[in-house]
């Protein structure tokens, strides 16, 4: 079983890799997006928080099998770095990227994307 898959984005026509990480991970990387949003955010988005302070991602009394387990995300790069992410776990998601090909190692990807260009 390979390690990385890459996925075709439907609607932005892009290319990006399909690997599981680490679900705590995720979710603190997650986290730290949305805080930092919240900075130009009003009432009129939906996770607006009304302009509480937003601490850290706290994960102490989650599950340790669950924290540590494999999650599906979806890795967009640009000059070899990853600029955005979205989780791989929705019925949304399964349609909007098209798995591509199996790959080893991220320098596969790379060398897939480059010819593609």
């Amino acid at each position: 079983m390979s390690k990385y898959t890459i996925v075709k984005d439907t609607s932005a026509n892009e290319y990006a890799l399909l690997y599981k990480e680490n679900f705590g991970k995720v979710l603190k990387d997650t986290h730290k997006v949305w805080a930092k949003g919240q900075k130009e955010m009003g009432p009129e988005h939906l996770f607006w928080n009304g302009g509480k302070k937003i601490k850290p991602l706290n994960l102490k009394g989650m599950d340790q099998e669950t924290k540590h387990m494999g999650i599906p995300v979806v890795h967009f790069y640009k000059d070899k770095k990853v600029y955005e992410t979205a989780m791989y776990t929705s019925e949304a998601a399964y349609k909007r990227y098209k798995l591509i090909k199996d790959v080893e190692t991220e320098n596969q990807f790379f060398q897939y994307v480059e010819a593609r260009s």
